[in-house]
């Protein structure tokens, strides 16, 4: 990752944490904490600029927008794949339903998806996640037993991830993701509280590890009006 978006990141940790009251330091100021250049400080700001938590008055200098840190909770960039926990967690008290949880047989397109054979085993698995007690998303997520095991519930009200990564020593690698909107369904009016025929949107994924092997085959439903997803890109010459 380039030094600007890093100290972007940190920045963005720092206002979210409000180390700053309204008004931003210096890029001087800013460009002697991270011990870089004022130009790579100013790329940062950029950066928090255009995901919309900064503005400049050349007058007065640059100001933080309060209504991005009340959004901030629900604000999630695009290509985040570490699992809810290490994402959500700091943002506030999140919570988690097991709804349902077995293990059976990979169905057609499981084993397609999760490069299976005929007979596999899979969790099969649905969890309710809140934010202080608000729903905010609705999971449902198929893995391959053999790749993954010893996954129980009291894995499951916590980090699956967490799991694989420190209980399992594996390592998370590269996710494949496609981003549709859908009408909510009774399952979604059910947990997430929605209204009938309201709009959903949903994001179904294929995770890998580091070696190439897929790991998760998954649906997460949002509703509209709760989460937001950004992704900030730039032209390179």
């Amino acid at each position: 990752m380039s030094r600007y978006l890093k100290i972007a990141s940190d920045l963005k940790h720092r206002i979210v944490h409000q180390e700053f009251d309204c008004l931003l330091p210096t890029h001087h100021e800013l460009a002697q904490y991270y011990n870089t250049s004022r130009m790579t400080i100013s790329k940062a700001i950029q950066v928090l600029k255009i995901e919309g938590w900064l503005m400049t008055d050349r007058r007065n200098g640059t100001f933080i927008r309060p209504r991005k840190i009340e959004r901030y909770a629900y604000d999630t960039p695009i290509d985040h794949y570490d699992g809810g926990t290490a994402y959500y967690g700091s943002r506030g008290t999140l919570s988690t339903r097991v709804i349902a949880f077995a293990i059976q047989p990979a169905e057609d397109h499981e084993i397609d998806h999760l490069q299976l054979d005929e007979g596999d085993l899979v969790y099969n698995i649905i969890r309710l996640r809140l934010m202080n007690d608000q729903p905010i998303v609705l999971e449902y997520t198929v893995m391959p037993v053999d790749l993954i095991p010893n996954v129980t519930e009291e894995v499951l009200h916590h980090s699956i991830y967490r799991h694989i990564c420190n209980n399992l020593n594996l390592m998370i690698g590269a996710a494949s993701r496609r981003i549709r909107a859908d009408r909510s369904d009774v399952y979604d009016h059910m947990h997430l509280k929605c209204a009938p025929n309201t709009p959903i949107l949903e994001i179904e994924q294929v995770v890998f590890l580091e070696d190439g092997r897929p790991f998760e085959f998954s649906q997460t439903r949002y509703p509209y009006d709760v989460t937001e997803f950004t992704y900030t890109t730039f032209h390179h010459n």
